[in-house]
Protein backbone atom coordinates (compact mmCIF):
# COMPACT_ATOMS: atom_id res chain seq x y z
CA UNK A 1 0.00 0.00 0.00
CA UNK A 2 1.30 3.21 -1.07
CA UNK A 3 1.33 6.22 0.74
CA UNK A 4 0.24 8.10 -2.25
CA UNK A 5 -2.96 6.32 -1.38
CA UNK A 6 -3.66 7.95 1.58
CA UNK A 7 -3.60 11.76 0.29
CA UNK A 8 -7.33 10.34 -0.86
CA UNK A 9 -8.38 11.01 2.59
CA UNK A 10 -9.22 14.06 4.24
CA UNK A 11 -8.62 13.30 7.90
CA UNK A 12 -6.61 10.55 9.65
CA UNK A 13 -9.60 9.25 11.20
CA UNK A 14 -11.00 8.56 7.96
CA UNK A 15 -7.94 6.71 6.65
CA UNK A 16 -7.50 4.33 10.13
CA UNK A 17 -10.95 3.57 9.65
CA UNK A 18 -10.75 2.37 6.49
CA UNK A 19 -7.57 0.57 6.56
CA UNK A 20 -8.93 -1.32 10.29
CA UNK A 21 -11.59 -2.06 7.89
CA UNK A 22 -9.39 -3.69 5.20
CA UNK A 23 -7.24 -5.70 7.98
CA UNK A 24 -10.76 -6.70 9.06
CA UNK A 25 -12.07 -7.72 5.81
CA UNK A 26 -8.40 -9.65 5.60
CA UNK A 27 -8.99 -11.51 8.25
CA UNK A 28 -12.06 -13.05 7.17
CA UNK A 29 -10.49 -15.28 4.88
CA UNK A 30 -8.46 -16.92 7.71
CA UNK A 31 -10.03 -20.06 8.65
CA UNK A 32 -9.59 -19.29 12.77
CA UNK A 33 -12.03 -16.37 12.49
CA UNK A 34 -14.41 -17.97 10.31
CA UNK A 35 -16.85 -18.16 14.07
CA UNK A 36 -17.32 -14.62 14.12
CA UNK A 37 -20.26 -14.52 11.28
CA UNK A 38 -18.33 -12.95 8.78
CA UNK A 39 -16.45 -14.03 5.81
CA UNK A 40 -15.11 -13.00 2.60
CA UNK A 41 -15.80 -9.88 1.05
CA UNK A 42 -18.30 -8.20 3.28
CA UNK A 43 -19.69 -4.66 4.24
CA UNK A 44 -19.63 -5.47 7.98
CA UNK A 45 -22.79 -3.81 10.24
CA UNK A 46 -20.12 -4.71 13.34
CA UNK A 47 -17.93 -2.02 14.55
CA UNK A 48 -14.48 -1.99 14.27
CA UNK A 49 -12.29 -3.62 17.03
CA UNK A 50 -10.06 -1.15 19.16
CA UNK A 51 -7.13 -4.34 17.84
CA UNK A 52 -7.96 -3.39 14.25
CA UNK A 53 -8.04 0.28 14.71
CA UNK A 54 -4.58 -0.19 16.50
CA UNK A 55 -3.00 -2.43 14.00
CA UNK A 56 -4.30 0.42 11.21
CA UNK A 57 -2.74 2.81 13.42
CA UNK A 58 0.89 0.78 13.00
CA UNK A 59 0.69 0.34 9.55
CA UNK A 60 -0.25 3.97 8.50
CA UNK A 61 2.40 4.77 10.00
CA UNK A 62 4.96 2.52 9.06
CA UNK A 63 3.91 2.98 5.21
CA UNK A 64 4.82 7.04 6.07
CA UNK A 65 7.65 6.32 7.45
CA UNK A 66 9.15 4.04 5.03
CA UNK A 67 8.06 6.29 2.72
CA UNK A 68 10.04 9.46 3.92
CA UNK A 69 13.47 7.62 5.69
CA UNK A 70 14.01 4.47 3.76
CA UNK A 71 17.35 4.61 4.07
CA UNK A 72 17.74 5.62 7.39
CA UNK A 73 15.99 2.45 8.27
CA UNK A 74 17.52 -0.11 6.04
CA UNK A 75 20.88 1.66 7.56
CA UNK A 76 19.25 0.99 11.44
CA UNK A 77 18.41 -2.69 10.63
CA UNK A 78 22.12 -3.22 9.33
CA UNK A 79 23.36 -2.14 12.63
CA UNK A 80 25.09 0.90 10.78
CA UNK A 81 25.39 4.71 11.41
CA UNK A 82 23.22 6.88 10.19
CA UNK A 83 24.89 9.72 7.82
CA UNK A 84 25.88 12.84 9.51
CA UNK A 85 23.61 14.69 7.58
CA UNK A 86 20.35 12.52 8.25
CA UNK A 87 17.41 14.73 9.67
CA UNK A 88 17.45 11.72 12.37
CA UNK A 89 21.22 11.29 13.20
CA UNK A 90 20.49 13.85 16.63
CA UNK A 91 17.57 11.69 17.57
CA UNK A 92 19.72 8.35 17.76
CA UNK A 93 16.63 6.75 16.33
CA UNK A 94 16.00 2.86 16.55
CA UNK A 95 13.02 0.49 15.39
CA UNK A 96 10.86 -0.95 17.81
CA UNK A 97 9.30 -4.99 17.36
CA UNK A 98 6.43 -3.15 15.29
CA UNK A 99 9.19 -1.97 12.57
CA UNK A 100 8.60 1.97 13.68
CA UNK A 101 11.04 4.24 13.88
CA UNK A 102 12.05 5.67 17.95
CA UNK A 103 13.84 8.40 19.17
CA UNK A 104 15.99 6.07 21.91
CA UNK A 105 15.63 9.80 23.83
CA UNK A 106 11.91 9.86 23.36
CA UNK A 107 11.69 5.75 24.61
CA UNK A 108 13.55 6.92 27.81
CA UNK A 109 11.75 9.47 28.94
CA UNK A 110 8.80 7.99 28.58
CA UNK A 111 9.84 5.62 31.49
Amino acid sequence: MGVRRFEHFSRYNTLLRAVARLIHIASTFSRSTQDSGCQGWHICKKSRSQEDLEKAKIIVLKCTQQDAYSEEIKNINAGHPLASKSPLHKLHPCVDANGLLRSVVALCSQS
